[in-house]
């Protein structure tokens, strides 16, 4: 007799699609950093410095339409390891948490991290990794909040998307 395989509760979405994803929205992020006059990031569109939470919000975006489970991380990144409270510290830097692993399409901007265009690192805050999340949130607008002139805006997110084919 040939036996079913049976599987409740979980999303085996493969590695391989998640970094297809990634690769494809931080391509389309680099090209709308050094072609796209009409925001005011005012950031690096080299090594994507101020770029964070709109990537990330793009990058969650196209994993999302994709039936891949994630969620948006505000918080900072100290490759130092110096910060002990990081509860009391200020948000510095946005991500993406799938599969419980740290995907960030923007840490080539940290000296730590600038010869990679994508890092996947364990979800835990430490500093091994460098990532102590603060904050997650569930809509544009409570990322907004935290945000100022880096602040992902639908249209941003709208053309992303397109120049990534997603």
């Amino acid at each position: 007799m040939k036996r079913k395989l049976k599987i409740i509760g979980q999303n085996f979405i493969s590695i391989e699609k998640i970094i297809n994803i990634a690769i494809q929205v931080r391509r389309a992020v680099e090209v709308f950093a050094k072609t796209d006059k009409n925001h005011d990031v005012g950031g690096n569109p080299e090594n994507l410095c101020c770029y964070c939470a709109i990537a990330s919000y793009a990058l969650m975006t196209a994993l999302k339409k994709q039936g891949i489970k994630c969620r948006l991380i505000s918080g900072f990144f100290d490759e130092t390891g110096e910060y002990e409270e990081y509860e009391e510290k200020s948000i510095n830097h946005c991500w993406v948490e799938v599969n419980n692993k740290i995907l960030d399409i923007t840490a080539s901007q940290f000296p730590e991290h600038r010869n990679y265009s994508i890092v996947i690192l364990p979800n835990n805050k430490s500093i091994e990794t460098g990532y102590y999340p603060l904050e997650y949130p569930k809509t544009l607008k409570e990322l907004i909040d935290g945000w100022t002139y880096q602040s992902p805006r639908i249209k941003y997110t709208k053309k992303i998307l397109k120049l990534a084919k997603l």
